[in-house]
């Protein structure tokens, strides 16, 4: 492995000393200048984003060689419907197919099932009220057992289960019944009409009904060790703080599958994970930080992959917490949060501020980056406003109690915990106390899952269709970890799952966001760009922007010799 430089410092990055440096600090309060400092650019701003084109796949696909992706996360499960982390849904994709998978325009791709319905095949009906799905008869289980509709029928009756800890059940509300025609035969009889239904059963895989009839599905061993799935790759060990290793399923029913092992590394350090990138001890990492994309380009024998993603960082608000449950309090927050300053700093100017619960490149987008622009004495009018005057030391009191809060963070990724520390000076000064609270990843979404916090700085991605938003902001949700009821918004979600015209779904989409940005239910920080470092030997990768994870068409993937 070579750069063009044996100095890792490059043009807009931040040094690996300020790593350190920044790494080291307590979480306690810092002022805003000191931080500004740590993470001021080294010298003048990384190139302006450029979206890369998957390199062209030289020659055939050849069966072999070995994968190594690094980490900084590890899964909370790798049963596909209870994982609430991406790392968990790119593990558990390689092992468990799903009827479809939707690719990185949208479209859904036939997996498990033999053709994706449509109203055009007539598996989709003209009511939207019936949905046919005719799977494969050549797919068998890890084991041997042939996969039958009986299995997908199993899956939606376990998840639809309220004693199960599933961490999505969007569209399990509209269905009436499901049935198994024959073995390779299922129909889902809906409610209530829905043009989205095909969203619900595109991302996340099927269960084996002969694994898990007879086990509590919350706390089966084979939710860390799945030996057995559908997918391209069989499980073969979870090393907890090491590695997750899955290998070659010879027995696949479609082309594909090439790569004899793949080795998912678990390293809780960005620092080190861009040095292991420069010695070639990782061949693919994913999303990584901003300020390390202009040392990764000089390195030659990766490719660096540029996406606006379906995706935002954000802090999420637990919105029935007795201090953050005021709008008012919600709103100051995000009128004493420097934006644009974070992104010009800490992600080197790279990404855009974000001001709505809906993404960027969403086709349903409305900007309201304007609605809360950084107004440090709005915001502490606004404090006023709610009851919290200033106190002897700055910080705000009201009733004889500090405006003091505490933050969830994930622990290990410097980028992060720089924003954090920034927001956490910026809000000082209109009078709030921030502590944060740095957590591993496991802790952080049980936090979210139980609603056992006050607010938490992460991101979330969703599906190319508007249909994904539902899982955080309706109010049954089995995502909705923000606690936020609005029977007017839980209408307009619901109306827009049954509406196939793309200009009424907007309109409605476009009320969704006006009221929840009104609402302050989050403070969003900036839209994502994933940029992914992958070694020029992997062929086949094509980077996704949704929720679907770069795994999407992991089956495609070999090695060049």
């Amino acid at each position: 492995m070579s750069s063009n430089s044996d100095n890792p410092t490059k043009a807009g990055q931040i040094s690996r000393r300020t790593f350190l440096k920044l790494g080291s600090m307590a979480a306690g309060s810092m002022t805003l200048a000191s931080l500004l400092a740590a993470c001021a650019p080294a010298a003048a701003p990384a190139a302006p984003v450029t979206e890369a084109a998957p390199a062209p796949a030289a020659g055939a696909p050849r069966v072999g060689g070995e994968l190594v992706i690094g980490s900084i996360q590890e899964p909370d499960s790798l049963n596909p419907w209870l994982t609430g982390l991406t790392v968990g849904l790119e593990v558990e994709s390689m092992i468990y197919d799903s009827l479809t998978r939707v690719d990185p325009t949208g479209e859904h791709v036939p997996l498990l099932a033999a053709e994706v319905p449509s109203l055009e095949n007539g598996d989709i009906s003209e009511d939207l009220l019936t949905y046919t799905y005719k799977l494969r008869d050549d797919v068998t289980w890890h084991d041997g057992t042939p996969f039958t509709a009986a299995d997908v029928v199993f899956t939606y009756e376990a998840i639809a289960n309220p004693e199960v800890n599933a961490r999505a059940r969007i569209g399990f509300e509209l269905v009436d019944s499901v049935e198994a025609v024959d073995d390779h035969t299922v129909v889902f009889h809906l409610k209530e009409p829905s043009a989205v239904f095909l969203e619900t059963w595109g991302y996340r895989g099927i269960l084996p009904k002969h694994i898990f009839e007879n086990e509590d599905m919350n706390t089966s061993e084979f939710n860390r060790a799945p030996s057995v799935g559908t997918g391209p790759y069989k499980f073969v060990e979870w090393v907890s703080g090491d590695r997750i290793v899955v290998e070659r399923n010879e027995n696949y029913y479609r082309e594909g599958g090439y790569i004899d092992r793949i080795d998912y590394r678990i390293v809780p350090s960005s620092d080190t994970l861009l040095t292991m990138l420069e010695t070639g001890e990782i061949d693919m990492r994913f999303s990584i930080l901003a300020e390390q994309v202009t040392f990764a380009r000089g390195l030659e024998d990766f490719e660096i992959y540029a996406t606006p993603a379906h995706a935002y960082f954000h802090f999420t608000i637990n919105n029935a917490d007795p201090i953050l449950g005021d709008k008012l309090v919600r709103q100051a927050l995000t009128h004493g949060l420097n934006k644009q300053l974070i992104t010009d700093t800490v992600l080197q100017g790279l990404v855009m501020p974000h001001g709505s619960p809906v993404a960027q490149p969403s086709w349903v987008y409305v900007d309201h980056n304007d609605r809360f622009p950084l107004d440090p004495e709005q915001a502490k009018a606004l404090l006023e406003q709610a009851g919290w005057a200033e106190g002897s030391d700055g910080i705000r009191t009201k009733d004889g109690e500090r405006l003091a809060l505490t933050l969830l963070n994930i622990a290990g990724d410097t980028e992060r915990l720089q924003i954090v520390q920034l927001a956490q000076a910026m809000w000082k000064e209109i009078g709030v106390e921030v502590n944060i609270s740095q957590v591993d990843a496991a802790t952080f979404v049980a936090a979210m899952v139980e609603q056992n916090y006050q607010f938490a700085y992460g991101f979330w991605g969703f599906s190319v269709d508007p249909s994904g938003y539902n899982e955080r902001w309706l109010s049954t949700s089995a995502g909705h970890w923000l606690n936020y009821d609005n029977p007017e918004v839980d209408k307009l979600l619901l109306d827009a799952l049954k509406v196939i015209d793309r200009d009424e779904r907007k309109a409605l989409y476009t009320q969704f966001q006006d009221i929840v940005v009104e609402d302050a239910t989050n403070i969003w920080v900036y839209n994502r760009v994933f940029f992914d470092a992958v070694k020029k030997r992997v062929k086949g990768f094509v980077p996704s922007a949704s929720s679907s994870t770069n795994m999407w068409n992991v089956y495609d993937w070999w090695l060049e010799e």
